[in-house]
Formats: C-alpha cells, sequence, structure tokens
C-alpha cells in the first residue's frame, strides 16, 4: 500500500499513514491514537493542505525568536560576534536555521523542554567553570569549620583556624613528612612533641638527653631539644625549626613560640586564629 505522510492535529508530528489509514480517517473513523502524543487521530489529521504549514510557520517563528534573541544577547553582553564579519554572521544565521529547524519539526513543547534543560545544564557548567577559585574558597571555609585543625587558607599567606568544640586551636601540620596534630600553646617557649609522636618521627628516645627545662600552660616540662628539618602547615614551609621531645606522656604536642616567633602577625578574634607570614 502506498505511504503518505500525515500529522497529528494535536502534537503536529509527522505519522505515516496507509491508503486504508486514509480512507477511514476521511470517512470519519477514528483510526487510534498518535504515536506521539497518544491523543486520537480523527479525520481532521487527514488533510494533506495543512501538513506543511505548521513546520513552516514554525521555523519562521523560531528562526526570529532565535535571530532576535542572539541580537539582543549580543548587544546587553557582548556575547556574539555580530559584526562586519561574513562568515561569522554566516555561521550564526546557520545554527540558528538549525535550532528552529529542530523545534519545529513536530512535538515542539517536548524539545523546548529539552532545549532548556541542556541550556540549564550548560549555564550551571559555565558558572561553576567561572566561579571556580571563589566555589574552592567557600570548600575550603566548610572544611576549616567541620575540621578546624586543618584550617583554610584565604591568601598566599594567611593561615585562619576555627576554635574547636572544647575551647582549644588544634593545628595539623607536615612534619618531616609526618602529619601531627598540634594543640596552640602560646604559654609554651617551643614546639613540644609527645614521646609519641616523636617515635613517630624516627627518634630514639634512649639517645636524646632530657636536660632541658621548659615552660607550658601546664607548668613546667622536661624535655630534649631538637631540631626539625621541614614543617609545613597547608602553604606555610617552614626550615630548621627548633623544637623538643617532652620526657613524660602527654595528650597532644605543643606548638608553641619557636613557631609564632616566626610568623609576622597572629590573633584571635571572633574564635578564629589568624596567623600570617612573611616571604623568607
Amino acid at each position: 500500500m502506498t505511504e503518505r505522510p500525515t500529522s497529528c492535529p494535536h502534537c503536529q508530528a509527522a505519522i505515516d499513514a496507509s491508503e486504508r489509514a486514509w480512507s477511514q480517517l476521511a470517512a470519519g473513523n477514528d483510526r487510534g491514537p498518535c504515536p506521539h502524543c497518544r491523543q486520537p487521530l480523527t479525520a481532521a489529521s487527514a488533510d494533506p493542505v495543512r501538513t506543511g504549514w505548521p513546520f513552516l510557520a514554525k521555523f519562521g517563528i523560531g528562526l526570529a525568536l532565535i535571530g532576535g534573541l542572539m541580537i539582543g544577547l549580543n548587544s546587553i553582553f557582548d556575547v556574539l560576534s555580530l559584526r562586519a564579519n561574513p562568515g561569522q554572521i554566516l555561521y550564526e544565521l546557520v545554527f540558528a536555521g538549525f535550532v528552529a529547524a529542530y523545534l519545529a519539526s513536530g512535538r515542539t513543547i517536548a524539545k523546548i523542554k529539552g532545549l532548556l534543560v541542556w541550556g540549564l545544564i550548560f549555564a550551571v557548567g559555565m558558572l561553576g567553570y567561572v566561579f571556580r577559585h571563589d566555589l574552592a574558597s567557600v570548600k575550603d571555609r566548610m572544611l576549616a569549620a567541620l575540621i578546624p585543625e586543618f584550617g583554610s587558607q584565604p591568601t598566599d599567606r594567611t593561615l585562619k583556624f576555627h576554635v574547636s568544640a572544647d575551647g582549644h586551636f588544634y593545628i595539623r601540620a607536615q612534619v618531616n613528612g609526618i602529619s601531627i596534630r598540634f594543640l596552640v600553646d602560646t604559654g609554651a617557649s617551643h614546639i613540644v612533641l609527645t614521646p609519641r609522636d616523636a617515635q613517630r618521627l624516627g627518634l630514639d628516645r634512649r639517645r636524646l638527653t632530657f636536660d632541658k627545662i621548659y615552660a607550658t600552660a601546664n607548668g613546667v616540662v622536661r624535655g630534649a631539644s631538637i631540631e626539625v628539618d621541614d614543617f609545613r602547615v597547608r602553604h606555610l614551609h617552614l626550615q630548621n625549626v627548633r623544637a623538643s621531645v617532652n620526657e613524660a606522656p602527654m595528650g597532644e604536642s605543643l606548638l608553641g613560640m619557636t613557631f609564632f616567633n616566626r610568623m609576622q602577625r597572629y590573633a584571635v578574634e571572633n574564635d578564629v586564629l589568624t596567623i600570617e607570614w612573611a616571604a623568607e
């Protein structure tokens, strides 16, 4: 049987109908639902004179709207190259024509929704790329609030640490490549390592001489002097830092004044410890 094109009177989608189906439609019989929108097909869809008009009309309207949108965006944001460049103008006209033809080729509403979804995905991706550094800063601040010891670095030479739930400040540092958590203690004259952290650094307690007396916030302690070759907190990098190993067990290693004296500035405001340092 010879196939003839027709269109759904509801969604204007193209449908191939046989001569028998066309005769049934012409007689007023119901052919069943449209395969696209599931609305019933009636004789109104068998008029071949009306099949080409919706596409041309929608194509023209779509081309005008897309062209107007492109011109408007260019005049406001200068995002397109609508200038005296014939090649660029032709490219943009062809692009607008393809989009208009896509929208006019049936199921217009569904295709507009699809374009809007892809446009939204593209816009979100562009926003993420444009504001990637700001988003990284937000992530940094959120992590610093959730895990205060890691802190945040708002500038190249500034660190910020939120107070912990117990009211103290903690800073996680890389000491000779080993991660150690320190309790901030500006009352301690030195960086003081616990015996356990010293062992993690490969120091043999039996070879240390505990002949130094240090003042801490918790009192006077005996310790053995050492020098840390490499001390890092995020982008802060110090070398040859004086420290000591505590003779008695203690809960946390202490970050004392041999660290803070090498900083340009440190201060506590609104439960946030700010540390700034100069270039060495």
